[in-house]
Order: structure tokens, then C-alpha cells, then sequence
């Protein structure tokens, strides 16, 4: 993937500086998002987990 910036000769050094925190900005994002997604991800983890554990202890009172 390419992004193609124009911009004028005499102001070059604002335009990279620009695109920098264009790009910081959204790295920044991207990580508080991933974060987010991993966090979500664990928590419903942890509850397949304790739902297993449950049905395992139903069927375990059911035996008896």
C-alpha cells in the first residue's frame, strides 16, 4: 500500500511533520484498539472456562 503526499517545495519539512503525527496518531489508535480486542478476548475466554466448570459440576451432582 503507497500514500503519495504533495506538497509545496518551501513547505516540505510541515508536511512531514504532519504525516508523522498522522501516522502516530493512528498507530495509537490501532494499539488501544488491539488492546481492547485482546481484553475482550480474555474475559469471554474466562467465562467459557467457568461455564465449562459449571456443566462439569452439574453433571457431576447428576451422578450421584
Amino acid at each position: 500500500m503507497s500514500i503519495f503526499v504533495l506538497s509545496a517545495p518551501n513547505k516540505i519539512n510541515d508536511t512531514i511533520e504532519l504525516v508523522r503525527k498522522l501516522v502516530n496518531s493512528t498507530n495509537e489508535r490501532v494499539q488501544q484498539h488491539n488492546k481492547r480486542i485482546g481484553e475482550r478476548s480474555e474475559i469471554e475466554r474466562k467465562m467459557n472456562v467457568e461455564d465449562e466448570e459449571k456443566i462439569k459440576r452439574m453433571r457431576e451432582a447428576l451422578k450421584k
